[in-house]
């Protein structure tokens, strides 16, 4: 589904994003520089797995900082690993599921700038990703623009036709 090529752009973007005003502390980064450079980025990116799934369950039971914290150090770790060809497709569903739970996250804060960012780095490389569209869309009622929301709510629309919450939003949007 998705080149090498294209894998290697995505983990820039989540470096820049996720690397840039981080609050990862000197110990933090020193154990994530140690971990990427392990022989074996399945260890890596099986880690960040790990680390998403920490954060979906802090999620659940609403510890909303945490969760972020756990979805920031996953993206960081996918960030850093080496990419191979045979991974590249594992790579981005990764990468997109951590942008979109921390989109998520942002939501919940009322953070709606962080969640256009984060959506629309998703969007560039998936334009047809309904949850990004979804969630991009919510942020943007919540900063009181509902042109935007109707813009990502019409093709999410289209994509999910079925889908009752994207169908509600369009309704009041």
């Amino acid at each position: 589904m998705f080149s090498l090529e294209v894998c290697e752009t995505l983990k820039g973007e989540l470096h820049e994003l996720l690397n840039k005003d981080c609050n990862l502390g000197s110990d933090d980064n020193k154990f994530l520089n140690y971990v990427a450079i392990l022989d074996n980025p399945k260890t890596s990116s099986g880690l960040a797995k790990s680390w998403k799934e920490e954060g979906n369950s802090l999620f659940s039971h609403g510890d909303i900082d945490d969760a972020l914290e756990y979805y920031g150090f996953a993206g960081v770790m996918l960030s850093l690993i080496v990419l191979e060809e045979e991974g590249a497709a594992s790579f981005c569903e990764l990468a997109f599921y951590i942008l979109l739970n921390l989109a998520a996250c942002f939501l919940k804060k009322n953070e709606f700038d962080q969640v256009g960012l984060l959506c629309y780095v998703v969007l560039t490389f998936d334009p047809c990703n309904v949850k990004a569209l979804f969630r991009r869309a919510k942020a943007s009622v919540g900063i009181r623009r509902c042109d935007l929301a109707y813009w990502d709510l019409l093709p999410a629309s289209k994509i999910d036709p079925s889908n009752k919450e994207i169908a509600k939003k369009l309704n009041e949007v």
